[in-house]
């Protein structure tokens, strides 16, 4: 009897050992990754941890994709952005080393040469992005908003498909009309798109545009 209960009582001993094992990575991976909001304090470094598992990936990759959005920098400091900017680069760097083919990591690398001034190393992120990631509206919306902000028509050409990819869905129609005009050669993209969207989506996008226009 005693053997019998002896080897499922191991058996649980070393499960939750390695449960509390497994815990204590994911914690690490969410206080390094959340850690990027306190990059420009002086004298703080971060090493940044992303764990083992594709949700610590995910938590920092998301982390940093809040820390580089333009409406999160437009409110910090040159260095608190490079800071933030270097961490991120090495997340998405780490990231990429386990799943090379993680469309939201190349984003993330993208938002973060740029930031830091590569625009050519930025540019080569965004199409790697594009390319394994390409019908991902989520991943798509941001980086549209990168690329408006960024006012390169370089990015903007590499990341014409992802209109094509706002239009086929309701969030990503509403950020069109937002940002419709606002670069001017906007409209002439999204007139393009419509050449691959539905007569469906189209009509969505010109009801979303005449209710912008008419509310001023």
């Amino acid at each position: 009897m005693s053997n019998r209960l002896r080897s499922p009582t191991i058996a649980m001993i070393c499960f939750t050992a390695v449960s509390v094992w497994a815990m204590h990575v994911e914690l690490r991976a969410f206080s390094g990754a959340s850690g990027i909001a306190r990059a420009g304090q002086p004298g703080l470094t971060i090493t940044p941890d992303i764990g083992l598992s594709n949700w610590s990936i995910q938590h920092a990759l998301r982390n940093c994709g809040a820390e580089l959005s333009p409406s999160v920098s437009a409110f910090r400091t040159s260095r608190h952005r490079q800071a933030t900017a270097r961490i991120c680069s090495s997340i998405a760097y780490a990231a990429l080393q386990k799943i090379p083919t993680h469309g939201f990591a190349h984003f993330i690398s993208a938002a973060s040469e740029r930031e830091l001034g590569n625009p050519s190393e930025s540019l080569r992120s965004f199409r790697q992005s594009i390319k394994y990631a390409p019908f991902e509206g989520w991943i798509a919306e941001r980086r549209f908003v990168h690329a408006v902000n960024s006012g390169d028509t370089e990015v903007m050409d590499v990341l014409q498909p992802d209109i094509a990819t706002l239009l086929s869905t309701q969030s990503g129609a509403e950020l069109l009309a937002v940002y419709y005009g606002h670069p001017s050669d906007l409209p002439p993209r999204i007139n393009r798109a419509f050449m691959s969207a539905s007569p469906a989506q189209e009509q969505r996008f010109i009801n979303l545009l005449r209710r912008k226009l008419s509310s001023g």
